[in-house]
């Protein structure tokens, strides 16, 4: 992969880049490409991606603080870290695989057809991937909505979930990890039990642990 460094394009309020194989440009064309963002705020509200090259963007001094709207149609692997936002994001469009992490923000994601990998930190997030084996890490709290769709999907959560998070694993073997207070409360409180559903697998420990059936989660 080439590092191309787009401190210093011209502030722009919408970006677009096409990521296609063996061309290189800032709304224009790229390759292979790491997209580097540095120097302050160049990206605007809007980010729209396209192409068929694997991408991989990070920003380095909060370029995407103004971001509010992500929309990709790309064919290419996706690798985007979006930083402390709120954002609407959608991959729906994308027939690549995607690996999203989000900081400290509310965001509605709604993912492609792929195995996609989606990281929330603290936020009120909607979150809805399509077919595909995805996996879904939870490393704050706040409240989480997740509709896995279907594949043979995973929930990874590295804090205690409330009765206010509404955890769907969607059709096909889906597993929920988990750790031991959010395992007693949903056996204990139906009101907690109902706010999660179709999972058949479950990891107690959070990352994975010892594995037990969950008939309560089906």
């Amino acid at each position: 992969d080439t590092f191309f460094d787009i401190s210093t394009v011209e502030a722009v309020d919408v970006l677009n880049v096409s990521a296609t194989i063996g061309k290189s440009a800032v709304n224009g064309k790229a390759s292979d490409i790491v997209f580097g963002l540095a120097g302050g705020d160049q990206v605007g509200t809007t980010l729209n991606i396209d192409g068929d090259a694997n991408l991989f963007i990070r920003e380095d001094d909060n370029e995407f603080e103004a971001l509010t709207d992500v929309n990709v149609s790309s064919s290419g692997a996706l690798d985007i870290d979006l930083g402390d936002n709120n954002n609407d994001i959608n991959f729906a469009g994308g027939t690549g695989a995607t690996t999203l992490v989000t900081g400290d923000g509310d965001s509605t994601i709604v993912t492609g057809g792929k195995g996609d990998s989606i990281t929330v930190g603290s936020g009120d997030n909607n979150i809805k991937s399509g077919g595909g084996n995805d996996t879904v890490n939870i490393i704050n709290g706040c409240n989480q909505t997740v509709d896995l769709g279907e594949g043979d999907d995973t929930i990874n959560t590295l804090v205690s979930l409330t009765k206010d998070d509404k955890l769907d694993g969607g059709a096909g073997t889906d597993t929920l990890n988990a750790n031991v207070y959010t395992l007693d409360l949903v056996s204990a409180d139906p009101t907690f039990d109902a706010s999660i559903a179709n999972f058949e697998i479950l990891g107690i420990g959070g990352a994975g642990g010892g594995v037990a059936q969950g008939d309560n989660l089906v």
